[in-house]
């Protein structure tokens, strides 16, 4: 759950690097 936030806040900041963070943090 904490990791899902994380990558909504780093999609947030960074945006185009949301779907490489997605990708690889998917599957984890």
């Amino acid at each position: 759950m904490t990791t899902n936030l994380k990558i909504v806040e780093l999609c947030n900041c960074a945006g185009f690097g949301c779907w490489v963070l997605s990708a690889i943090g998917v599957p984890q």
